[in-house]
C-alpha cells in the first residue's frame, strides 16, 4: 500500500488554536454539515514579535469566491479580470464605471477629480475636450466660481467668478490676424505685449523696451524725451543735471560723423576735452586721414595700447607701422621714448640719465672728455659676479642661472676633474636628497648608471637603472637607528650567500610570500639532552583570535591540535584547548568508542537505521520491509510504549 499522510482536521468550522498546532503544521476545518461551504485550510506561523499565530491560507470557502466567469463582476465574489485585463462593470461607492461611461448613482451627485498635492487633472487629447454648450437661459441657476462653458447665444466662451458670468476672449478681430497678445504660446510667460495688424507683428513692449518692426514709421510731433535725452529740432540734449551724452555702437560698429570738421566747444572757462575710451583689454585709437585716406602715408594714428604704451604710426608702407613708442614709468626718469627710425638732432642733446645702447653695436664712440677709471659688470662697484651664458661666478660659488640648469665640468680628451681636497661634499637643499652618480659607457644603456642617494628620511640607498635607462631603482637600502642593533639593511632583489649564514639575534623573521626549503627533514629542539620535556611543534599566529598549536604534547604523550594564548616564544608545556581537526580520510586500527565520537562497532545491518544506546555501541534497525520502492516507501516512527524505532506506512496528524 502507498504512504498515507493525514493533516489535523475538524468536521465543523472552528479554527485551530495555537495550542492545537506547531509552527509550519496545517489543519483543515471542512464544515461537513454544510457540504464544505465554510471549509478553510489553516497553518501556524509566528508574528513580528515571534508569537505563534494562525493564518487561513485556503479552502473551499475561498475557492467558491473565484468560481465565476472571468471579467464578469459577480455579487459576493472576488474580482477576476478576463484575458484582456478587463471587467464588464465596476461599482465604487456612488460611482459606476460601465463601458465608456463614468456616472454617479446618488441623486444629483457630483463627480470630483482630486489629484494629490501638486498633481493636476490631465486630459491627454491633442484636439481639445468638450465643454458644456448652451444659450444664456441655460446657465446653471446656482453656479460656483471656476465654472466655464460656451455660450452659443453670444458665440463666446464664458466663466463664472464671484457673482457674475464674464467672457473669456481677448483683443482680437474675427479673422484673428489683428490682435494684442501677452505670450507667444500658452504657458510661455514671456511678459511681452505684442501688437499685430493684418497678420504682421508691428510692435512689442516689455518691462525694459519697446521694439518696432522693420519699416514701421513712428511720427513724433514737437520733442521726444527718452530717459535723459531730448530730441528737439536739430538738437540732442541731456535733461539730467550735468548729464553726459554717450553714443555706443554695438559690437565692432563705429560712430561715423559725415562732416569735414568736428567742433568741440567748452562752456565758459571749462577745458575742452576729447576722450577716447576703449573696452576691457582693448586699445584706444585716434585716426587722422588726409586726402580721403586712399594713398600710402595719408593716415596717422595715435594708439593707447593695453600695455600702457602710446604709439604714433603711419601707413607709408601700405599698412600702419609704429614710428614712435612712449612707455611710461612710475618715475618720469624711467619712462622711455622709442624712435623706430632715424633720429636727427640739429642742436645739442643733453641726457640727464644713463644711455643704454641695448644689444646694438656701436660703430664709432668718441668720448672727447672725461675718463673711464674702472670697468664694472652687473654692479656699480668692482666686479662682484661674472655671467657667461647660463653660468654665474660669484664669490666662491659657480652656479647656473637657467631654471633647474645643470653645471657641467667636462675635461678635454682623457683629462680628469681633480678635486684637491681631503673631503668632497654632496649637499642637497632643504627637503631634497643628496645623490652621487656613477655613469659608465656614456650612460646611454640600461644598467649603465649607479647612484648612491641619501634621502630626506635618513635612508641610504644604492640604485641602478637596469629596468629603463635613466630611471633609477633602489637595490639596497640602509636605514639607521639610534641603536646600531635596530638599524636595518634591505636588499630588494635576490641575495645569494655562498657560505654559511649565522644569525646572532634572538629572532629570525621571514616575510616572504613563499618559503622554499629543499631539505627533506626539519629538526626541532636540536641539542636537547636528558628526559623529554616541553611541547614541540608549530605555532600559528591568528591576529585577534586564539593562536593554534600543532605538535607533540609531552604531558599526555600524544600529537594534538590546540588553541590558546601562547606564542612561538613560549617554552615548556603549552596551555591549550583541544581544537577540531578535519581529515580527508582517517584509518584506525581499533573501533573508535562512542565517548570519543565513534560508533563502537565495525559494521551494521544493510539499509538499517542507527539509534543510540547510551554510552554503549550504536544499535541498528532491521532492514526495511519488502514494499516496492517504485510505489511506496516505509516511514520510520517510534513505538509509544518504549520508543523503539519502527517502520510504518501512515502519518496521521490526528484531530483537534
Amino acid at each position: 500500500m502507498s504512504t498515507i499522510i493525514q493533516i489535523k482536521r475538524n468536521s465543523g468550522t472552528t479554527a485551530p488554536g495555537t495550542n492545537d498546532l506547531v509552527i509550519g503544521e496545517m489543519a483543515y476545518a471542512y464544515d461537513a454539515s454544510n457540504d464544505g461551504v465554510g471549509g478553510k485550510l489553516y497553518i501556524e506561523a509566528v508574528n513580528s514579535s515571534s508569537a505563534a499565530i494562525i493564518h487561513a491560507i485556503g479552502g473551499k470557502y475561498f475557492t467558491d469566491l473565484l468560481d465565476h466567469t472571468a471579467g464578469t463582476t459577480t455579487a459576493s465574489s472576488a474580482l477576476l479580470v478576463d484575458a484582456n485585463k478587463k471587467l464588464n462593470e465596476l461599482l465604487v461607492d456612488n460611482i459606476t464605471i460601465d463601458g465608456s461611461d463614468i456616472s454617479s448613482s446618488d441623486s444629483n451627485g457630483n463627480i470630483t477629480l482630486t489629484p494629490n498635492g501638486t498633481g493636476s487633472v490631465v486630459i491627454n487629447k491633442n484636439d481639445g475636450f468638450r465643454l458644456p454648450v448652451g444659450n444664456t437661459s441655460q446657465r446653471l441657476s446656482s453656479p460656483t466660481s471656476g465654472q466655464i462653458r460656451y455660450n452659443s447665444q453670444i458665440a463666446a466662451f464664458e466663466g463664472y467668478a464671484a457673482s457674475s458670468w464674464g467672457t473669456l476672449g481677448g483683443v482680437i478681430d474675427v479673422d484673428q490676424d489683428t490682435k494684442i497678445t501677452a505670450e507667444s504660446a500658452a504657458g510661455e510667460d514671456e511678459d511681452v505685449l505684442t501688437f499685430s495688424a493684418g497678420g504682421t507683428a508691428m510692435a512689442s513692449f516689455d518691462s525694459n523696451s519697446a521694439d518696432f518692426a522693420s519699416g514701421t514709421v513712428v511720427n513724433v510731433t514737437n520733442q521726444l524725451n527718452v530717459d535723459n535725452l531730448r530730441f528737439d529740432g536739430n538738437a540732442i540734449t541731456s535733461t539730467n543735471s550735468n548729464g553726459d551724452i554717450t553714443i555706443s555702437p554695438n559690437g565692432t560698429g563705429n560712430v561715423s560723423i559725415g562732416s569735414d570738421s568736428l567742433l568741440i566747444e567748452s562752456a565758459g572757462s571749462e577745458t575742452a576735452t576729447v576722450g577716447i575710451y576703449a573696452g576691457e583689454a582693448a586699445a584706444a585709437l585716434l585716426v587722422m586721414s588726409a586726402d580721403d585716406g586712399d594713398d600710402n602715408g595719408d593716415d596717422w594714428t595715435f594708439t593707447s595700447n593695453t600695455n600702457n604704451t602710446l604709439s604714433i604710426g603711419n601707413d607709408i608702407s601700405g599698412s600702419l607701422v609704429s614710428q614712435i613708442v612712449l612707455t611710461p614709468h612710475a618715475t618720469v626718469a624711467s619712462s622711455t621714448t622709442a624712435i623706430v627710425g632715424k633720429l636727427t638732432v640739429a642742436g645739442t642733446s643733453t641726457f640727464a640719465g644713463a644711455v643704454n645702447m641695448g644689444s646694438q653695436a656701436t660703430t664709432n664712440v668718441n668720448i672727447d672728455s672725461g675718463a673711464i677709471d674702472s670697468v664694472t659688470i652687473g654692479t656699480n662697484s668692482a666686479v662682484t659676479d661674472l655671467r657667461v651664458d647660463n653660468l654665474k661666478l660669484d664669490a666662491n660659488d659657480i652656479s647656473s642661472t637657467d631654471s633647474n640648469g645643470n653645471v657641467t665640468v667636462t675635461p678635454n680628451g682623457t683629462g680628469n676633474v681633480v678635486a684637491n681636497t681631503d673631503s668632497l661634499e654632496v649637499v642637497g637643499g632643504e627637503g631634497e636628497t643628496a645623490s652621487l652618480f656613477l655613469k659608465a659607457d656614456e650612460s646611454d644603456d640600461a644598467s649603465d648608471d649607479w647612484s648612491i642617494t641619501a634621502g630626506t628620511n635618513g635612508v641610504l640607498s644604492f640604485n641602478n637603472d637596469i629596468a629603463s635607462a635613466g630611471t633609477q631603482v633602489s637595490m639596497v637600502t640602509m636605514t639607521p637607528h639610534a641603536t646600531v642593533a635596530s638599524s636595518t639593511l634591505a636588499a630588494l632583489g635576490n641575495v645569494t650567500i655562498s657560505g654559511n649564514l649565522t644569525v646572532n639575534g634572538t629572532t629570525t623573521t621571514a616575510a616572504s610570500t613563499n618559503t622554499v626549503i629543499t631539505d627533506k627533514l626539519i629538526e626541532l629542539g636540536n641539542g636537547a639532552t636528558g628526559s623529554a620535556s616541553g611541547d614541540v611543534g608549530h605555532v600559528f599566529e591568528r591576529g585577534s583570535e586564539a593562536n593554534v598549536f600543532v605538535g607533540w604534547d609531552e604531558s599526555i604523550n600524544t600529537f594534538v591540535v590546540g588553541t590558546g594564548s601562547f606564542t612561538g616564544a613560549t617554552t615548556g608545556d603549552l596551555s591549550h584547548t583541544l581544537a577540531a581537526a578535519k581529515f580527508g580520510s582517517l584509518t584506525l586500527t581499533t573501533d573508535l568508542a562512542v565517548a570519543d565520537g565513534g560508533t563502537g562497532v565495525s559494521s551494521f545491518s544493510n539499509n538499517g537505521v542507527l539509534y543510540g544506546d547510551g554510552s554503549s555501541a550504536l544499535d541498528v534497525t532491521a532492514t526495511p520491509g519488502g514494499a516496492d520502492a517504485t510505489t511506496s516507501f516505509q516511514i520510520l516512527s517510534a513505538s509509544s510504549s518504549n520508543g523503539v524505532p519502527v517502520w510504518t506506512t501512515s502519518i496521521d496528524g490526528g484531530t483537534y
